[in-house]
């Protein structure tokens, strides 16, 4: 009986000492790793709130068919806002055309998917006046499409264009690509 008495007390004085107050020394801080500022972003995702129809303009969706791919070209306006957001995004980020949500009848018809378009590049080369540029991407239909897959895969309204993240998982989709939204940015 003795000793359970002595571990019981021993086991409330390591509690007791274990559980100090805490309450007069400072929280831990995460340490900033990138050093990031105000105007510097890690991910397209820390401002993926500002993809949005006010902020992002496209053409018509242009299709063209060669012998085994169909090459698809679009016109993108942004503002200057999200150009310089983008201009100053650590990761790499991506656009590319995928089936609609909820479809995947284009990817069928392909040999494979498509490699994304990185988006770094893209507006890298855009010049200080103009935030307009152009995504363009091949698709490498399979040999044994049908007419009917065919008039499918011609159709812009059959596709959305898709901002992708580092990880090449979609931040933000145009929809309605066979109509042009451009107007005054």
């Amino acid at each position: 009986m003795r000793s359970i008495i002595y571990v019981l007390l021993s086991l409330t004085i390591c509690l007791l000492i274990g559980c100090q107050d805490t309450a007069n020394q400072p929280a831990p801080t995460e340490p900033n790793d990138n050093n990031q500022t105000a105007d510097e972003f890690l991910s397209i995702r820390d401002f993926q709130d500002s993809f949005h129809g006010d902020n992002v303009k496209n053409d018509l969706l242009e299709i063209t068919e060669g012998e085994e791919e169909l090459t698809l070209s679009i016109e993108v306006a942004i503002t200057q806002e999200l150009l310089h957001k983008l201009q100053n995004t650590t990761n790499e980020f991506y656009y590319t055309f995928a089936d609609l949500e909820g479809s995947n009848e284009v990817s069928e018809a392909l040999e494979e998917l498509p490699r994304p378009i990185e988006g770094q590049a893209l507006i890298d080369s855009l010049n200080e006046e103009s935030s307009h540029f152009i995504v363009q991407q091949e698709l490498h239909i399979k040999n044994n499409v049908t007419q009917d897959q065919l008039d499918y895969l011609t159709n812009p309204a059959n596709y959305e264009l898709q901002t992708l993240d580092e990880e090449r998982l979609p931040v933000h989709a145009i929809i309605g690509l066979d109509i042009s939204t451009f107007d005054t940015l």
